[in-house]
């Protein structure tokens, strides 16, 4: 995460056999999202390289309308014209059960968890480990 902005960058590597991409691929990935409206409202690209039906570029609006449920509205754009037809991507996501404070991974695996103040901690400490009975 970018700090001052808040940006959220994502890179890697994905990994697929024939069975999902149509052929055997390995190929770069990455992603960005900037806060417009903290917790609520988010500016986002993913981008999956490559000429395979993944192969897209899909800018969109990620939005929270409640800390239960997110709406992602995009439009894909394909890398190669093989990969397919550019669209609209409309996706709706519920969480159940959820974690404290709102905080959690959403539907496309994405943490949106407000960023711990300097004052707190992070994460709650882990609990002491209880000792094990014999029978």
């Amino acid at each position: 995460m970018v700090p001052q902005t808040h940006t959220r960058l994502t890179a890697g590597v994905s990994f697929g056999t024939k069975n999902l991409f149509k052929k055997t691929t390995v190929h770069p990935i990455a992603a960005v999202e900037q806060p417009l409206i903290r917790h609520r409202l988010y500016l986002l690209g993913e981008w999956f390289y490559g000429r395979h039906d993944f192969g897209f570029f899909t800018p969109g609006i990620l939005f929270h309308p409640t800390k239960n449920q997110i709406i992602v509205v995009a439009y894909k754009i394909p890398n190669h014209p093989g990969n397919g037809k550019s669209g609209i991507v409309f996706e709706y996501g519920f969480f159940f059960g959820g974690k404290e404070n709102g905080s959690g991974t959403d539907t496309d695996g994405h943490d949106h968890a407000p960023p711990a103040s300097p004052t707190t901690p992070a994460t709650k400490p882990a609990p002491h480990p209880q000792p094990v009975r014999e029978l």
